[in-house]
């Protein structure tokens, strides 16, 4: 083979494993979180159930932990003497890590 034609090759070879088929594709559906009270929610986790963790502000702008499942954000508890906390994943088993 010619080097122009080995060239070729390698290239079409190359630009093959490039193609992404649109049936690999994750669909996704964008959703309103809501807030608890504050401006700003953040998705830190989220598990395969589509349970999401995060941190939102209340109406003082205090960060806090929240888990939202089935369309409803619920604050989650701080550990004892926090003021502040964000939940920042949580797995399968619906166990939720974080920090206050």
């Amino acid at each position: 083979m010619t080097t122009k034609v080995r060239r070729l090759v390698r290239s079409l070879v190359l630009a093959s494993l490039t193609v992404v088929s649109p049936a690999l594709a994750v669909p996704y559906q964008v959703v309103p979180l809501g807030s608890l009270g504050g401006t700003s929610t953040r998705a830190l986790g989220v598990n395969d159930a589509g349970v999401v963790v995060g941190v939102s502000s209340n109406t003082d702008e205090t960060n806090l932990p929240f888990v939202w499942e089935s369309g409803v954000l619920r604050q989650l508890p701080l550990l004892m003497g926090g003021t502040t906390g964000e939940a920042t994943g949580i797995n399968a088993s619906g166990v939720i890590v974080g920090r206050t």
